[in-house]
């Protein structure tokens, strides 16, 4: 037995595991199958999966290669430590998963390198991945049901010193946040059109993105949706601990729902940050305006120590508060008197209510002025807005809020999509009293850079919903993102959220219902089948063996198949389904 102490300042670790084996650090590449010869049994094969039974170390200049579309069962406490590259890019999946997922595993660790690649990686019942001091690229990922309680690490992705791109990644049901770094540690991921959902299940005070200094790079939180889970869990939160050097962050374009409260960010003149065109809507769960609920609030500084923060074109609705600020944060919601157009306000504040202080879309809890100039209040009648505005006419210690020039952008603007097959449906509604000129469709296959594939003219009909339709579909790639663009009569360019169509190709899981059955005993698989035809039941053994096929016809859609367990066979009973293109797999327990 090997006891293996790493401790880092704020950042400490402290876990044990089985004798470990190490890769030499000669520059050579390996596979799995490598491994399964040259381990000494920390990894080995049943000729379909592969298993992890003790840690595996990928040293400095070694290459871990996985490119196929695998099954990897990790034993517990252990994980893959990565000094060298790890590059994980199959056709479809790769799948981490625990052998016990009562035990759990711990996960990855990735350090001291910017060459890792991790693609198409689902990971679950694991602790965390880390990354240490380097800057890799995770996209089309999937987490879920990681990061418990352990001194492995304390989140989904937890950074130290980091700056990796996460992109086009799916986050569900975590029990902590889904990605974290500590408050003083340098860390700028770029945070590129994720979705988040359900994620602080453990109902402890956490945002599902958990961030503090950036360092001389800027943070980027751009196209994610993120909707809550439990009433403790909040959106987005920005938190650098660290004085004497500036954070940068921009906010850009998210969706943030259903959480404790959107969007928090504490500090002052630290903060350097742009928070724009984001849809921050029901941040309402717990339900106690004294303990949060705000779509967007801002804590800290004062005394000429406030932040540099922008915020302009959010859509602000249904919160416990709209924007809510305390000390000396001193956000910047509107300034039309300087020549500089970035900050002109443009947000829309809508149905915004507690049951302590009905209506308020901009608490103003501090002593300083703030301007929030330009924007749309909800409200045709200027002499309603000062009701939404809690300042110093409420409260004469407090400061004023500036609101002139009221603006009536969109009073709805809602996007979103249906999938049947590879067919692609996108609908969208607008009322707005805004003469637009037409929309333009555009589609993105990495969410990033996207091209215009249709226009429609927009005829819109006042205080009304309009309704307008597109049809795509998906062809060499499994996945679009799509996003509408609106011209208005004036040139003014306004860019909907991004939406995700992804169709189920490739190899996927299979339901099978009971998942412990007696020999020869039958039970049900069920799966969702892309198209009719005939589909090969296999059957294997642990060790790889294969011990016979059936033969069924399955309809495009749902299956529900009544299969008869192999005689004569006890353990684990690994089975894959092959129709056409598609590969499911799963298993199940003979007893």
């Amino acid at each position: 037995m090997k006891f293996l102490t790493i401790l880092f300042f704020l950042l400490a670790s402290v876990f044990t595991c089985k004798a470990y084996f190490s890769t030499p650090g000669t520059g050579n590449t390996y596979t799995l199958n490598d491994l399964v010869s040259i381990s000494g049994g920390t990894v080995t094969t049943n000729g379909t999966d592969y298993f992890i039974n003790d840690s595996l170390y990928i040293n400095t200049n070694d290459v871990l290669n996985i490119v196929e579309n695998v099954t990897v069962y990790f034993s517990a406490n252990t994980y893959i430590r990565v000094t060298g590259t790890l590059n994980i890019n199959p056709p479809n999946e790769v799948l981490f998963t625990a052998i016990n997922p009562a035990t759990k595993y711990s996960g990855i660790w990735i350090m001291y390198n910017n060459n890792s690649v991790i693609k198409k990686l689902t990971m679950e019942y694991a602790n965390s991945l880390r990354v240490f001091s380097c800057s890799i690229l995770i996209d089309s990922c999937r987490f879920r049901n990681c990061a418990y309680s352990s001194s492995f690490g304390g989140s989904v992705i937890n950074l130290f010193n980091s700056s990796p791109i996460i992109s086009n990644s799916v986050f569900t049901n975590n029990e902590r946040a889904a990605i974290e770094g500590g408050g003083n540690i340098k860390n700028a991921p770029k945070i590129l059109n994720n979705i988040f959902i359900n994620n602080v299940t453990s109902n402890i005070n956490k945002p599902q993105i958990n961030l503090g200094n950036s360092g001389p790079d800027t943070t980027k939180i751009i196209g994610n949706y993120i909707y809550g889970g439990s009433v403790m869990s909040g959106g987005i939160g920005l938190y650098p601990f660290t004085t004497g050097e500036t954070s940068q962050y921009v906010v850009s374009h998210n969706t943030i729902r259903k959480n404790r409260y959107g969007i928090t960010i504490i500090g002052g003149a630290n903060i350097n940050s742009l928070v724009n065109y984001n849809i921050i809507d029901s941040n309402n769960i717990q339900g106690d305006p004294n303990l949060g609920g705000s779509g967007i609030a801002f804590n800290g500084g004062g005394n000429n120590n406030f932040q540099n923060t922008i915020v302009t074109g959010n859509t602000i609705r249904a919160n416990l508060w709209g924007i809510t600020i305390l000390l000396g944060s001193r956000p910047n919601l509107g300034n039309l008197a300087n020549a500089d157009t970035t900050d002109n306000g443009k947000n829309f504040f809508v149905n915004n209510t507690n049951n302590t202080t009905p209506g308020i879309s901009v608490y103003n809890n501090s002593p300083y002025l703030i301007t929030a100039e330009g924007n749309n209040w909800n409200t045709t009648d200027p002499a309603e807005i000062p009701a939404m505005i809690y300042d110093i006419n409420d409260d004469r210690t407090l400061g004023q809020v500036l609101y002139d020039n009221a603006i009536l952008p969109y009073t709805k603007f809602d996007f979103n999509l249906t999938l049947a097959g590879r067919n692609v449906k996108l609908v969208w509604i607008v009322n707005s009293d805004i003469p637009v000129q037409k929309f333009e469709v555009e589609r993105s296959e990495n969410g990033i850079v996207f091209t215009s594939i249709g226009t429609l003219n927009a005829t819109l009909f006042p205080n009304t919903d309009n309704y307008f339709y597109f049809s795509d579909q998906l062809k060499a790639v499994s996945r679009y993102y799509y996003r509408i663009k609106i011209i208005e009569q004036s040139g003014k360019i306004i860019y909907s959220p991004i939406r995700l169509a992804e169709s189920k190709t490739g190899e996927e899981k299979l339901n099978i219902f009971p998942s412990i059955v007696n020999n020869a005993a039958t039970f049900k698989i069920t799966f969702n089948a892309e198209k009719s035809g005939v589909a090969a039941i296999n059957f294997y053994t642990v060790d790889g063996k294969q011990l016979e096929t059936k033969k069924r016809i399955v309809q495009q859609g749902w299956n529900i198949l009544n299969i008869v367990a192999p005689g004569n066979y006890h353990g684990i009973l690994f089975i894959k389904i092959v129709t056409g293109e598609q590969v499911y797999k799963g298993k199940c327990l003979i007893n």
